[in-house]
């Protein structure tokens, strides 16, 4: 499908200063230079094109996706350019909220992101631990959405049923208003994802963060692109031999601690101010006017 796509996109391209594309084969395919300076836009780790781009300028989104198009061409190193998803404007609030006594998690309910790790993890605390803090768990379950399905949220309501109203499934929310309220009103986020190759950058963090929540998240190296362990969140070892273990500590420690919960918030949500659209837009038109000066 990608492959005709390709043909007939190129056979209508103007004339342009930069070409920038998201396709496999397009970049292959097109290599005039009069069609612009060729602009690919990888966003998800290489799978051995690398290698067919040696004339494109190559832009993703984190380091371990640069350090990934490096391992399958090093000749490359020259030509990748890191520049982050930007959030929408709409999820940066204008001050930390004061937010409920609420761990947080958005994204899809399915066995990769690690959702029953952080129930398990929130069900390890004791009563003492948990004291009034409550769990949510935002996002779809339905394999049409891209969820684990009814028989993983099944496993994950049994594993919370012992904890009774303090963890709620709310499920999906396409609702921007409505889930920015969610965030708003949290004071911690959980993304524990497993998906050593399918993490390229984890834009639900970020957002988070900018609504004031301390996050908490693996540690994927996506994510450590912009959460610095102990400085504006935390991260866990999810490939440690307990890794259940490992995220009910970090869960322990930020809730008996409300100076450092509040530390971590407050710092979160300033270092997210560096990923607006504004921001990200100038980073890419630097680019571009760079690349055109040089041709």
């Amino acid at each position: 499908m990608d492959f005709w796509y390709g043909l007939r996109v190129k056979a209508v391209l103007p004339e342009a200063d930069i070409l920038v594309t998201n396709t496999f084969w397009l970049p292959w395919m097109e290599r005039r230079e009069s069609r612009g300076r060729l602009y690919v836009h990888v966003a998800r780790y290489p799978k051995g094109q690398m290698r067919l781009y040696r004339r494109a300028v190559l832009q993703t989104v984190s380091e371990p996706i640069r350090e990934a198009i490096l391992a399958e061409d090093p000749t490359a190193a020259d030509r990748v350019r890191v520049i982050p998803y930007p959030l929408a404007d709409r999820y940066l609030l204008s001050q930390v909220p004061k937010g409920e006594e609420a761990a947080l998690y958005t994204g899809r309910v399915h066995p990769e992101k690690g959702v029953h790790l952080l129930i398990e993890a929130f069900a390890r605390l004791s009563p003492k631990q948990r004291g009034n803090w409550r769990l949510k768990i935002v996002g779809p379950w339905e394999i049409a959405f891209g969820g684990g399905g009814e028989d993983y949220l099944k496993q994950l309501q049994a594993a919370a049923a012992p904890l009774g109203n303090n963890v709620e499934f709310v499920g999906r929310v396409f609702d921007e208003a409505k889930l920015i309220q969610h965030y708003a009103s949290a004071r911690i986020f959980v993304y524990p994802s497993l998906a050593e190759r399918g993490e390229t950058f984890g834009l639900a963090v970020l957002e988070g963060m900018a609504a004031g929540c301390a996050p908490i998240v693996s540690a994927l190296g996506c994510f450590q692109d912009f959460v610095r362990n102990g400085k504006n969140g935390r991260v866990f070892n999810h490939r440690d031999s307990d890794p259940v273990g490992a995220l009910s500590r970090e869960l322990a420690d930020l809730f008996a601690n409300e100076t450092a919960t509040a530390s971590l918030r407050q710092q979160a949500w300033s270092d997210a101010r560096h990923y607006t659209m504004n921001t990200v837009a100038s980073q890419f038109l630097e680019d571009f006017e760079r690349l055109r000066q040089q041709a």
